[in-house]
């Protein structure tokens, strides 16, 4: 709700609970206002470890025993809580649906609460098997797995909100994985791969995953290039929004919005008078604290607008209305910011030394927008100052996001299916000989 009061004291005596390995911080949450790599791991270790000496400690270790032999196809198992209208379900569909079934066999495990919805029912039809788990526990979960014969199961919520990365410390599959949900490391045993590319982990940050890397050639975000814009025109004004303004936007949840994010908005918009600041906010506390942070960094409240949730269709063609969408940062846009790229909206990002705040930094590079990716504060609020101020630019940028839609990679779930099951045929393989994991690289 972006409430501020004693937040720098907060945060040290976060840092101080994780060097000293109290399990109870939360890595998830940590993602929103850490800027240091090392420091994301160790909360994910300490987590892990109490989780795998927990399972340990009720079940013991070494309870599933895992065949090297070849099957007639590769079993692939998804894990989440997300197989609804969620970020991770819209994201997925495309790639459920284009798996090359010839080769692999894929199993959904749901363990929702929530059990309906055109997203949901949209996985079901995709996946071969569709089991929900909700009403099992960690073990009998595993056991479910094992029996079915998964050889390669993915997590895809990581830390987040409902996760049951107990069923991943369990190791009922040979090959684990973790992807997508969680944008950092699930430690320990849970996961032998991390889903990733080069830009969120170049080489040289290897040291901060348990897992080995899997850098996927164009993203390691998948995306849906079925999903569609609203059928009719929108406006500015049916919003609120003043037609003839600079519009900058940011639909991220405000927990992504920091004090020092709101300094460099405050900056840009000085720099700007005719430009208002478009948001996001579930809570009405929310709405009143940005409202009052902005004002007491000179941004009058009537600059700053709230919008609604959305359907699908009409929140990707609101975007349309923006012209730029200012990132957040340590934790930037991850399905926000396709979203807004998919809209049409031009994303500005600074990224850092973290996964969280490097998602930008790689959709914009698989659309050949690498100018957008600020090298420094003072580099972001120049690069929006300038644009603001170059309407050209915009119409050329909003252009170029329209046209890739059909024809960049990055939003074509069937190549990306392609793409990863080359990593999992590469998995397997190593598996079957009997190889440990090790980083992957999959060529373009």
């Amino acid at each position: 709700i972006a409430d501020w009061k004693g937040l720098d004291p907060a945060l040290a005596r976060l840092s101080r609970q994780i060097a000293a390995g109290e399990p109870a911080v939360d890595p998830f949450m940590l993602l929103f206002c850490c800027t240091e790599p090392e420091e994301i791991l160790k909360a994910c270790q300490n987590a892990a470890l109490a989780r795998e000496a927990s399972v340990d400690d009720i079940w013991g270790a070494g309870l599933f025993r895992h065949d090297a032999a070849p099957g007639k196809k590769i079993r692939v198992g998804y894990v989440s809580a997300n197989f609804y209208d969620h970020a991770v379900g819209t994201l997925i569909g495309q790639l459920l649906e284009s798996h090359d079934r010839r080769a692999f066999e894929i199993f959904c495990y749901c363990h929702s609460p929530v059990k309906s919805g055109q997203r949901r029912e949209r996985i079901k039809r995709a996946a071969d098997h569709f089991i929900d788990i909700d009403a099992l526990d960690d073990l009998q979960a595993a056991k479910r797995i094992h029996a079915d014969g998964i050889e390669i199961l993915v997590d895809l919520m990581g830390y987040t909100k409902g996760h049951r990365l107990r069923i991943f410390s369990l190791r009922p599959a040979p090959v684990q994985v973790t992807w997508i949900g969680f944008a950092g490391s699930a430690g320990g045993r849970s996961a032998d791969y991390i889903i990733a590319d080069g830009v969120v982990i170049p080489p040289t940050d290897d040291r901060f995953y348990d897992e080995k890397p899997v850098r996927m050639p164009v993203c390691y975000q998948v995306n849906d290039g079925a999903r569609r814009l609203a059928e009719h025109p929108m406006t500015r004004s049916q919003f609120g929004i003043p037609e003839d303004a600079v519009v900058f936007c940011n639909f991220n949840q405000t927990a992504k919005i920091t004090p020092p994010v709101a300094d460099l908005w405050a900056a840009i918009m000085g720099a700007v008078p005719n430009s208002v600041l478009w948001l996001w906010s579930l809570f009405d506390a929310g709405t009143r604290n940005l409202r009052r942070e902005m004002a007491e960094r000179g941004v009058s409240p009537e600059r700053v607008h709230f919008g609604a949730t959305l359907p699908d269709a009409e929140h990707l063609s609101r975007y349309g209305l923006c012209d730029l969408f200012l990132d957040s940062f340590p934790y930037c846009g991850h399905a926000t910011a396709s979203n807004a790229l998919f809209g049409a909206c031009p994303v500005l990002t600074l990224p850092g030394r973290t996964f969280a705040s490097r998602v930008s930094a790689s959709l914009l590079t698989a659309l050949d927008l690498k100018d957008l990716i600020a090298a420094s504060p003072e580099d972001y609020v120049r690069k929006a100052v300038a644009l603001a101020r170059d309407a050209k630019k915009r119409k050329a940028l909003k252009q170029h996001l329209a046209n890739a839609r059909a024809t960049s990679p990055l939003f074509n779930g069937a190549r990306f299916a392609g793409d990863i099951e080359k990593a999992y045929r590469i998995m397997v393989k190593r598996h079957r000989a009997g190889a440990a994991a090790t980083a992957i690289e999959i060529a373009v």
